[in-house]
């Protein structure tokens, strides 16, 4: 470029390296256009993916927290900003973040999922049903959170529930012992003996 400060040629210069994953040259021109302007939503955001490609975490969150104090109204903005937190170890901020984002785009599948296993692994059981339930909808072959809704409903005496789950289970593992296992001790719980012996005979 002739003129070093044009700010359109070196935005494109930035999209063109971004584009051809030259990230740490993409850095730079867009790091330079913030001398320019340091209103402009999206150069943050390009700086926070580009960081958090090369694994700088912090620096990721600080540019898409700059994004968030100019345009707070970006659902995937709040998204990123979970994941980064949540890979930083600070799941409440994850929680808080990824609830701004269903706020506003509720129907992003990934985002259900995250939030409802970070709030599963900080123990918020009942918290966490609403959203892996709206993730199977969509997701209704994932045996790994299929299990953990099952035991999580079991765990809340939700048994019912939980029964539906497990008889899902079986449809994909029906030499699962432990799924007819639970299934016996559900139905002994509702005091459905009939079915508990069902169980307990295919064991």
């Amino acid at each position: 470029i002739n003129d070093e400060d044009h700010y359109d040629s070196i935005y494109y210069l930035g999209l063109i390296e971004y584009e051809a994953e030259n990230y740490n040259a993409a850095i730079d021109f867009f790091s330079r256009l913030l001398l320019q302007s340091s209103k402009d939503a999206s150069i943050y955001n390009y700086l926070g993916e580009l960081h958090y490609k090369q694994d700088n975490l912090k620096l990721a969150l600080y540019a898409y927290e700059q994004s968030i104090k100019i345009d707070p109204y970006n659902s995937n903005i709040y998204y990123y900003l979970g994941i980064i937190y949540e890979r930083l170890l600070d799941p409440n901020k994850a929680i808080k973040n990824y609830k701004q984002a269903v706020q506003m785009d509720n129907n992003d599948i990934d985002l259900i999922y995250r939030l409802g296993m970070v709030l599963y692994k900080q123990g918020e059981f009942k918290k966490s049903i609403e959203y892996l339930r709206r993730y199977v909808v969509s997701n209704y072959e994932d045996i790994a959170v299929l299990e953990i809704l099952a035991d999580t409903l079991y765990e809340l005496d939700r048994f019912p529930e939980a029964i539906e789950i497990y008889k899902k289970l079986i449809n994909f593992d029906q030499n699962n012992q432990l799924y007819h296992t639970k299934l016996a001790q559900l139905y002994w719980n509702l005091e459905n003996y009939e079915q508990a012996q069902y169980y307990y005979n295919i064991l």
